[in-house]
């Protein structure tokens, strides 16, 4: 029987109004792409990991947004997941690296995503938050 894993997902946008996708080098979704994040560790805030896991995974300096919403990823008897999604703005210029368990980074529109190889996880919450991120994203367009 698996653990119930907690991790953070973090939607970061740029000053053009372009969101951060990560090339995942992990298991069977490897060469997929996703939103940087990953464990939240004891005693670690949500931002805190969030913050944390975009630097390890592209070296940004990201300042955090808030809360976008909670999924759950269940697969008895091995996976138990609760993956918490945030949004943040790059606040210097840097570029970002992929780095950890990142293989590859792009800036792209939320439209733009849509039509890249994303994980079926990934896929699902752009979609059923797809609005959301396209305000969003206006908002910060310089």
């Amino acid at each position: 029987m698996g653990d119930i894993r907690i991790g953070s997902a973090m939607v970061v946008f740029d000053g053009l109004g372009r969101i951060l996708l990560g090339r995942t080098t992990k298991g069977m979704s490897r060469g997929q792409w996703v939103f940087p994040g990953g464990k939240i560790e004891e005693f670690e805030s949500i931002e805190q990991a969030a913050l944390r896991e975009i630097r390890e995974e592209t070296g940004l300096t990201v300042s955090y947004g808030g809360h976008i919403e909670t999924r759950e990823l269940i697969n008895p008897p091995d996976t138990h997941r609760i993956v918490i999604f945030s949004w943040g703005k790059v606040v210097d210029s840097g570029v970002p690296v992929a780095r950890d368990d990142i293989s590859e980074v792009q800036w792209c529109t939320p439209r733009y995503a849509i039509g890249e190889p994303l994980t079926w996880f990934t896929r699902g919450f752009l979609k059923d938050n797809f609005v959301a991120l396209e305000k969003l994203a206006q908002n910060f367009k310089k």
